[in-house]
């Protein structure tokens, strides 16, 4: 085999990984279905995307992000608890773990698309915020943005 054949080949077998990985390495998104019944259209439904969160409580149920990534469930306003977990230096919080947490009734309507955001500034006195954001509207329900 010469070297143009040796470079096919070898160029086969990288294109053949990529592949591969790309077909193995995509992630499968679970939704916690909030509702009794069978299957509604997400027209019929409110989403929230757990996004930045690493768990959200709404009413009485509790979803861990470890678990889901969103949650479908039918319009109306609920009261919803997301908590966040930041990394930080070890030199702010000796765990070099810090969390937050962010509480609000929020209306949700049918069609509509909500996700949970988290994030900080860094440095000493470092702030966090928590925010919903209406992703079908494009704007914030609840919370906090970073500025």
């Amino acid at each position: 085999m010469g070297r143009s054949g040796l470079a096919r080949a070898v160029a086969t077998v990288i294109l053949f990984a990529a592949v591969v990985c790309a077909s193995s390495c995509t992630t499968t998104e679970y939704a916690y279905k909030m509702y009794g019944g069978p299957q509604r259209p997400d027209a019929d439904l409110s989403v929230i995307d757990l996004g930045d969160a690493a768990g959200v409580m709404i009413g009485n149920r509790k979803v861990a992000r470890s678990d889901y990534s969103k949650v479908r469930l039918l319009p109306g306003t609920y009261p919803v608890y997301w908590e966040c977990l930041y990394g930080v230096s070890v030199m702010i919080e000796p765990s070099g773990f810090a969390t937050g947490a962010k509480s609000a009734d929020v209306d949700l309507r049918a069609g509509h698309v909500y996700s949970l955001h988290c994030d900080r500034t860094t440095g000493y006195g470092y702030q966090m915020y928590q925010w919903i954001r209406d992703d079908t509207e494009g704007r914030i329900v609840a919370g906090q943005e970073k500025p």
